[in-house]
């Protein structure tokens, strides 16, 4: 026997040890676009996102008038109780589409990210009349919920209240963090008053800081101060490491916590793999970086990773940014399907067995096993850089059809052979490391 085939690893399912249920937080960002003769509709349903955030949909649909509070609502000298002054037709198209196909939708009442040459910001700037801003925002919401102004009513809870107003380019200077948190205050205050059943929260932060005096602290001090609603504290992490994701959470729910909000939910409002610092890219090498290097078997690893790790936090949902074929999406910049967006499938897939069953895991792999209402069992595995060729799970009782799907060099969440079954054992055969594997297990005969 080779020495790195003795260390290969070596997992324990107990089928008959419940601990719960596997957390759907398989968030995303963004919706199909309207943009573009491929329809990535099909392909987006197919992800069984329980949830997608609205922020920056302009930005993927040039032309298009989307979600942004200014290009719904454009011409701010108008009356704001007049729907005629209301543009909503583009959005109306794209947030139903979205709800069609089976996903949810967390609204970002705001504007999309401006990143321009020019020094100063044109567009993504603070309302100079909060009061009226306010009242936009109690319109939009009673369109998409009331069905004001020849609007719907769809169950749309979470309303994220800005973005990244930690950052110049979300809340510019000289307006302050501190200057924000007031106003997040009246906003949340008020639109809460007006819809107590909805879910209004945020704001999104940029990142999050571990300083007692730091922004995301400043900010959660001064609304339980104040008394304001916090119904989900947000904010956003792109990083490369997955236990670095974990305990991330952990701080942020003891930080909100503390804080005064004991109740809130947290939410990552944004996360993905960065493998190097923002802006360190040199142009000539920005499509490779952007289409391969943040999409291929490292960042499906990390998706994997993260959403299994994330499991044993406190962590309420995690919005993938993005989901869609931008330069930070889960497809190409054109539309192709990425190693990433089959990770985020294959946790789709596993949530569809909700009831979470016990399993080791090891220090090169990562798992996550559940059970449906037919009794069938999925095992989905994350794969580092793992010494030997094979992984072999341990498992009681009678084994029927086990069908092996592999996620690596050569494969695209497509059903392979496995390495062999023998009594109390499955050994699979690993391709490449890193990689993502799912297991479908029937209790006896075939799997439905």
């Amino acid at each position: 026997m080779r020495i790195e085939d003795s260390m290969a690893p070596v997992l324990t399912l107990d089928r008959d040890r419940v601990l719960g249920r596997i957390k759907a937080i398989n968030g995303g960002c963004l919706a199909p676009p309207l943009r573009g003769r491929l329809d990535l509709a099909s392909d987006f349903q197919a992800l069984n996102l329980p949830v997608t955030r609205l922020h920056d949909a302009p930005l993927e649909n040039a032309g298009y008038r989307l979600v942004d509070v200014n290009l719904i609502f454009p011409f701010w000298h108008l009356d704001s109780n007049d729907p005629r002054n209301y543009y909503f037709r583009d959005t109306d198209y794209y947030i139903k589409r979205c709800l069609d196909l089976g996903t949810g939708i967390n609204y970002r009442l705001g504007t999309s990210i401006e990143q321009n040459n020019l020094g100063q910001l044109l567009y993504a700037l603070p309302p100079e009349d909060q009061d009226k801003w306010i009242d936009v925002c109690e319109h939009i919401i009673a369109h998409y919920t009331e069905g004001w102004g020849d609007g719907f009513h769809f169950d749309i809870q979470y309303w994220t209240i800005y973005c990244e107003p930690d950052l110049n380019m979300g809340w510019p200077p000289p307006l302050t963090h501190d200057d924000f948190c007031q106003f997040y205050i009246k906003v949340s205050s008020r639109l809460k008053k007006r819809f107590p059943q909805l879910k209004f929260g945020g704001p999104g932060h940029g990142r999050l800081d571990i300083d007692p005096e730091g922004k995301n602290a400043r900010f959660l001090r001064a609304c339980a101060a104040a008394g304001a609603p916090l119904d989900f504290y947000a904010w956003n992490s792109y990083a490369m490491s997955i236990e670095y994701m974990r305990r991330q959470v952990d701080f942020a729910r003891q930080l909100v916590n503390d804080c005064g909000y004991p109740g809130a939910e947290i939410h990552l409002s944004e996360w993905h793999y960065i493998p190097s610092a923002f802006g360190t890219c040199p142009p000539e090498r920005q499509e490779r970086y952007f289409d391969y290097t943040m999409k291929h078997l490292e960042a499906a690893a990390y998706i994997s990773g993260v959403l299994t790790v994330l499991q044993d936090t406190a962590l309420d949902m995690a919005n993938y940014y993005t989901v869609t074929a931008t330069s930070f999406g889960l497809f190409t910049t054109r539309r192709v399907k990425t190693k990433s967006y089959y990770a985020m499938k294959a946790f789709g897939e596993i949530i569809r067995y909700p009831e979470r069953l016990a399993i080791s895991s090891d220090s090169d792999v990562y798992a996550l096993a559940g059970r449906n209402g037919a009794g069938e069992i999925a095992v989905l595995l994350t794969v580092l850089r793992m010494s030997g060729g094979d992984i072999t799970l341990q498992l009681d009782g009678a084994v029927g059809e086990v069908r092996h799907y592999s996620i690596d060099e050569d494969n695209d969440l497509t059903e392979i052979p496995l390495s062999r079954i023998e009594p109390g054992k499955i050994v699979l055969k690993i391709n490449s490391k890193p990689s993502v594997q799912l297991l479908k297990i029937a209790p006896g005969g075939k799997l439905q």
